[in-house]
């Protein structure tokens, strides 16, 4: 089980089975560090008191060989041995001469130890000398010529060295102590915590039973909470909560109570204002409509007399330029200008109203750029001239030919470049057109009076002109909002970035697709 899935596990137990179980594992682990460091420290402490014992041994024996080792006489040193041998552990117990040599032997020893050639070194600054393995305790002893006054046995030896006794004590009944020392600790600790858990865990149960109780009180409380009390008996601490508890269902009955209130004033609130809004809808849509309708009817109720009053003209303008009459022909050419202009503003309300009134269609044919661009150019020199304007254009497309609607995209180039030509006198209009595979990218820039940042959203909404004086009347304010809507039947979006005195740049870009 990896880490995230035990806590897991751990989150989704419940309170009192997590607390009987930290309970059961905080003592667990007591009597597992007790069982653990007990036998350590009395083992410390017992191998400590045999190596002491021992010491005493060997010194008393030392002291007890003095005689034979001062004679060389084996007899002398046998009760002494065998004393010594009478101790518990001790396995083999040796008499040595000052130089090494065994006067008296009792007993062996398997683990193949022999003192060091230092030995008689290192008995100048205590009486003996200790070394010890897994199995044996090897005890060295000095035999002087002459008792100490002092009887410790761990005093420096200052008399004369005669000779050395050699005691080995097996430590096989140091293991077995251990063991049954450590048996014993452990039997101990675990009566103990099956003691001390059985009266515990019973009590911890009884305590946190009314906790689990409140809890599935509270559990209850989410199906119906204002309809839920608990009763103030038990412990001081659960009263408390219980208090609490009931306190926060009332406040909850009284607030819920308000919501339903609130919440029906609201309903009945927007209920009256969804009537409102919908009859205003209603208007509004009707008002379109017949806004939409009344510009039809009047642009074309207009456009019929205009175009016999344009026919008229310009059989006037040819009858007086035959006739060499020059003043009545410029007056007949400011009747036609004044009557193409209303021509034009005729037509710009007759395609408002029908993109408002949803008729105008988008009709998809292959359409070849530089053609179109070159046919565009063309038709707006003349608005060019007008204005003393230099008029340019650049052709830079992957594609020859796109898939798009000819007229529109022909009206949105018309449309640009009128609207530069009218605002710019003197100056530059340039159009320019890019494509890709997927996007065509119509760009004009004039070099014009520009527009003020706070008019840039506003130039594309229908009626509205911003920069109109004497000098440049323009129109009614349709050319740009009509764009924007062609724009948007051909999925598409305009731009504008401008400046005041540094000119507008307008950026069209229209998606495309292949013939």
């Amino acid at each position: 089980m990896t880490r995230s899935n035990w806590r897991m596990s751990i989150k989704q137990l419940e309170f009192r089975t997590r607390v009987m179980l930290l309970v059961g594992l905080s003592f667990a682990l007591f009597a597992a560090v007790t069982a653990t460091i007990i036998p350590m420290v009395a083992g410390d402490v017992v191998t400590a008191r045999e190596e002491q014992v021992g010491k005493e041994i060997a010194a008393s024996f030392a002291r007890q060989s003095e005689l034979a080792v001062l004679y060389r006489s084996a007899d002398n040193g046998k009760e002494a041995a065998e004393s010594t041998r009478s101790f518990p552990g001790i396995i083999y117990v040796a008499i040595q001469d000052e130089a090494g040599k065994a006067i008296l032997t009792r007993g062996r020893y398997s683990d193949g130890w022999t003192a060091p050639n230092d030995v008689r070194t290192r008995l100048r600054s205590s009486n003996v000398y200790v070394y010890q393995n897994e199995q044996n305790w090897h005890f060295i002893a000095a035999v002087k010529a002459k008792a100490s006054d002092d009887q410790t046995v761990l005093s420096p030896a200052n008399d004369e060295v005669l000779g050395y006794v050699h005691v080995v004590r097996s430590k096989e009944s140091l293991g077995q102590l251990g063991a049954r020392l450590a048996t014993s600790v452990v039997v101990v600790t675990l009566l103990s915590l099956v003691f001390t858990l059985a009266v515990l865990l019973p009590s911890t149960n009884r305590m946190i039973r009314p906790v689990r109780e409140l809890s599935d009180r509270f559990s209850d409380a989410s199906s119906n909470p204002t309809a839920l009390r608990i009763s103030e008996v038990g412990p001081p601490e659960l009263v408390k909560m219980a208090r609490a508890f009931n306190n926060l269902m009332e406040l909850l009955a009284d607030r819920d109570r308000r919501l339903r209130e609130h919440s029906e004033q609201l309903e009945a609130e927007v209920r009256q204002r969804t009537e409102e809004l919908e009859k205003a809808r209603d208007l509004a849509l009707s008002a379109s409509r017949h806004k939409s309708e009344f510009l039809a009817t009047v642009s074309h109720e207009l456009r019929t007399p205009l175009q016999s009053i344009l026919g008229y003209a310009q059989m006037a303008l040819k009858m007086a330029r035959a006739e060499e009459n020059r003043r009545l022909a410029d007056d007949i050419a400011i009747i036609m200008q004044a009557a193409e202009q209303l021509h034009g503003l005729i037509r710009d309300i007759l395609d408002l109203s029908k993109i408002e009134a949803g008729r105008m269609d988008v009709t998809t044919e292959p359409v070849e750029l530089q053609a179109l661009a070159q046919e565009v150019i063309a038709t707006a020199a003349p608005l060019a001239e007008r204005g003393e304007n230099s008029l340019q254009a650049s052709f830079a497309c992957e594609r020859q030919v796109v898939a798009t609607d000819r007229d529109k995209l022909r009206q949105i180039m018309l449309n640009l470049l009128s609207n530069a030509c009218n605002f710019t006198s003197n100056g530059k209009v340039r159009l320019e057109i890019t494509c890709d595979q997927n996007e065509l990218r119509i760009e004009v820039s004039d070099t014009g009076r520009g527009i003020a940042e706070e008019h840039q959203e506003v130039i594309f909404e229908a009626f509205r002109q911003v920069n109109r004086d004497a000098s440049h009347p323009g129109g009614a304010g349709l050319g740009l909002a009509i764009t924007r809507r062609l724009c948007d039947l051909l999925k598409g979006h305009i731009t504008v970035e401008s400046k005041m005195g540094k000119g507008s740049v307008f950026t069209v870009t229209i998606p495309i697709a292949s013939e």
